[in-house]
């Protein structure tokens, strides 16, 4: 520096700044590993800590507040923009504060959820119960069974109503009117007591059995009286499996009825007819001494090899026979009538 007489003389001057502002957020995590305990709950909480820069500080968080600490928060996103004295800024990273997965259900049903995890009921021996006013309406026990409760105890399975609802004791049907049916599936099961299936519309059908191979059987005291054959439809009483045969129906000890109804073709009325072969007595008796039966009847060894015999092919072969031999009767007394007037 120099002065107007030329005299001069050297000096240093240093300057100064404050340390660059420095901001931190710290999210408080509680011991689950959220920053907020529960699902929608609002209870986080950030820790701010700001170095250097110039007091007094002021604070701008993302969602509009302007302290410092915060607490009360959910779970979203924040940042902080803090300013110093000096018009000096600095910006926070962004924080997110995570919360659990919701463990509730909403009025208006729940988005998401994992049945594996997320359900109505109890994770341990009670029942679930089911109120309204207050009133205990259905019961869901711990055994899988659901229970209708009654002031008058009645028996009998649950069963839908029409209305959509459940009912015990089996179901009351109140008429319909006269232009309208119920389908089957108004009728949920057979009743022990006897179906009346009323009003039921005239194409539908009541069925009993299967709806796959699967055989349908009837059993008392826990044993099996009578078997319906899955995939052939025979028809077994008394026993298992059901014989293969040509036969619909057998019938393991037999059948003792009043009166037995064989409807056949061709009755053997033929053998009285003109020009009928009647076969002569002398080949008769070969026939006889030769295969020990009667001609168009089986032999036991036939028989024997069929398992059985056929009621009314049995019939109409005897009636047959029994015909020819009416015959024979005739044709002998003819001739003792000839040698009768012979020796007179």
């Amino acid at each position: 520096m120099v002065d107007a007489a030329g005299t001069w003389d050297r000096s240093s001057i240093t300057l100064t700044e404050p340390e660059a502002l420095r901001v931190s957020v710290e999210p408080y995590t509680y011991p689950s590993g959220f920053n907020v305990s529960c699902h929608e709950c609002y209870n986080g909480s950030i820790t701010v800590q700001v170095e250097h820069g110039v007091a007094p500080h002021t604070y701008q968080w993302s969602d509009g507040a302007v302290t410092a600490g915060r607490t009360g928060l959910g779970a979203t996103s924040y940042t902080l923009r803090v300013t110093d004295a000096n018009s000096c800024e600095e910006s926070s990273d962004q924080v997110l504060l995570r919360q659990p997965e919701r463990n509730d259900w909403t009025m208006q049903g729940n988005t998401n959820s994992n049945p594996a995890t997320d359900f109505i009921g109890t994770a341990d021996d009670k029942d679930v119960v089911f109120k309204s006013n207050n009133t205990e309406r259905l019961r869901l026990k711990a055994d899988g069974s659901i229970q209708l409760p009654s002031e008058t105890y009645s028996e009998g399975p649950l069963f839908l109503k029409a209305d959509g609802t459940l009912s015990q004791n089996g179901p009351v049907y109140p008429p319909l009117s006269p232009d309208k049916c119920r389908l089957l599936l108004s009728f949920p099961y057979w009743e022990t007591r006897g179906n009346a299936f009323e009003q039921l519309c005239p194409e539908e059908v009541p069925v009993l059995g299967t709806t796959n191979l699967h055989h349908l059987k009837i059993i008392t005291n826990s044993t099996e009286r009578i078997i319906v054959h899955g995939s052939t439809g025979k028809v077994g009483i008394g026993c298992w499996p059901v014989p293969q045969s040509a036969y619909r129906l057998f019938v393991e000890d037999g059948i003792a009825t009043r009166d037995v109804l064989v409807k056949l073709d061709d009755w053997p009325d033929y053998v009285f007819k003109e020009g009928y072969h009647l076969m002569p007595l002398d080949e008769l008796r070969a026939f006889l001494k030769r295969n020990g039966h009667l001609p168009n009847v089986p032999s036991a060894a036939t028989l024997e090899a069929h398992g059985g015999v056929e009621v009314g092919d049995m019939q109409r072969r005897l009636l047959r026979a029994l015909e020819e031999q009416a015959l024979y009767i005739l044709q002998l007394e003819e001739r003792i009538k000839h040698l009768e007037r012979a020796s007179q």
